[in-house]
């Protein structure tokens, strides 16, 4: 068993998921020690775990939880879930995008966002915004190296 914080993970069974918990912190963002658990069962591909626990998320929970993960993190939580991704919930993040692109717009600010993937950029780029990073140093990187190897036959 880790310790992360007031939560405590214990990986003793997926017939017994957490208890709806607040992911929520008193500043209304997700609570660090939830992120670590999530991390925790990411990193270890607890499927299970992920499918029982993340599952029960409201759309709206699941798209703040989206939101506080590293991008490779989100990746690897579609992954694992699988099926029980309440795919609803990337909605929620894109409608929030698009709000803060028109407000800004609205006001003459120019908005710039990271974007993991080039299909999302353009996503970005169609709702309006000015400045859209694509993928980290490291992703374009190991794209290059994935491309290279298939064509290896690696």
């Amino acid at each position: 068993m880790t310790e992360t914080g007031e939560l405590e993970r214990e990986r003793t069974s997926a017939d017994e998921p957490l208890d709806h918990v607040d992911i929520y912190d008193e500043d209304g963002l997700v609570r660090q020690d939830y992120l670590a658990l999530i991390g925790e069962a990411l990193e270890a591909e607890d499927v299970e775990y992920l499918r029982h626990n993340v599952a029960r998320l409201h759309e709206s929970e699941l798209g703040d939880l989206l939101e506080s993960l590293e991008a490779d993190q989100r990746h690897a939580l579609v992954r694992l879930a699988g099926d029980a991704f309440d795919f609803t919930a990337l909605t929620e993040v894109d409608e929030a995008i698009r709000h803060i692109v028109a407000r800004a717009s609205a006001v003459g600010k120019p908005v710039a966002i990271y974007a993991q993937s080039a299909e999302r950029a353009k996503g970005f780029l169609e709702m309006g915004a000015k400045l859209v990073t694509v993928m980290s140093d490291t992703a374009f990187l190991r794209g290059a190296a994935q491309s290279a190897l298939s064509v290896l036959g690696r």
